[in-house]
């Protein structure tokens, strides 16, 4: 019995450590005019796109055929494309700067431990993350809508298939985030995790497709292609919805969740 009100005493701690690290962490990143300022940009530059469309089409009269519903499905493929490297800067959001300001020493000296830190990191990061897809996607869609109401292209169907294509994304983007909190608890130096999470997300895509292209019989630099995250969150963005693909895009948004996960809670317990 003491043992069992040991247990449910020791994980209180933990939880109220915990809670009481991520109103910190909140309150912080909320202070700050950062995050407000990429917001702003990221909002701006929604209703831009929008609204350069629509010139070019009624003003200019570009001779092209474009709709509402094609500008509206090319924001998730943006979104699919340009989170990889918003990622980036929630992560230094979120971090602030503390390996440089040798701040991260401090937290753990007044006990607060590396998986807490860890954990309340990738918390505060991820919602970062989200509330800016949801701020400027309302604001994508909404001017999308303002601009081409009148094309009859914007129907109940294709917010349906905008929609569903937005959450079989959330799970990846968020086990990127993840990725990115992981290699930022791991190297201390932003040049470093920021080195090595663009390799992951930019260059060891297109140099597998180049390789792919030069040597098109290796059939083991397709299969590595097609399994990379970036590229399964762009196809889940842009190509026919297949109960596969979803299932495969689940699959590797798994992958990618639990991995740097496990292996951060194994090496911050030692």
């Amino acid at each position: 019995y003491e043992m069992q009100r040991s247990l449910v005493g020791s994980e209180m701690c933990i939880r109220d450590r915990l809670n009481n690290f991520l109103k910190s962490e909140c309150y912080k990143v909320s202070h700050r005019a950062y995050p407000y300022t990429l917001l702003i940009i990221g909002v701006v530059i929604a209703i831009l796109i929008n609204v350069s469309v629509w010139y070019a089409i009624h003003v200019i009269r570009i001779p092209f055929t474009i709709e509402g519903a094609d500008i509206m499905n090319a924001g998730l493929y943006m979104m699919a494309t340009i989170v990889w490297y918003c990622i980036i800067f929630t992560t230094d959001i979120g971090f602030s700067g503390e390996w440089r300001n040798n701040t991260m020493k401090n937290i753990v000296s007044f006990g607060t431990s590396r998986n807490t830190i860890f954990f309340g990191k990738c918390i505060v990061n991820t919602l970062l993350l989200l509330i800016g897809i949801v701020v400027v996607s309302a604001a994508y869609l909404l001017t999308n809508y303002i601009c081409f109401r009148h094309d009859g292209s914007l129907t109940a169907s294709a917010y349906q298939n905008y929609f569903l294509r937005f959450v079989i994304m959330l799970p990846m983007i968020i086990a990127g985030q993840t990725m990115a909190s992981s290699l930022c608890m791991f190297f201390s130096t932003d040049l470093l995790w920021c080195g090595i999470y663009a390799v992951v997300v930019a260059l060891l895509p297109n140099g597998i497709m180049l390789f792919y292209a030069i040597f098109p019989e290796v059939e083991a630099l397709r299969i590595i292609y097609t399994n990379l995250p970036t590229v399964c969150l762009t196809a889940v963005a842009w190509q026919t919805l297949t109960t596969s693909l979803i299932v495969h895009a689940m699959e590797i948004a798994a992958v990618l969740l639990i991995l740097p996960t496990v292996i951060s809670l194994l090496v911050f317990q030692r």
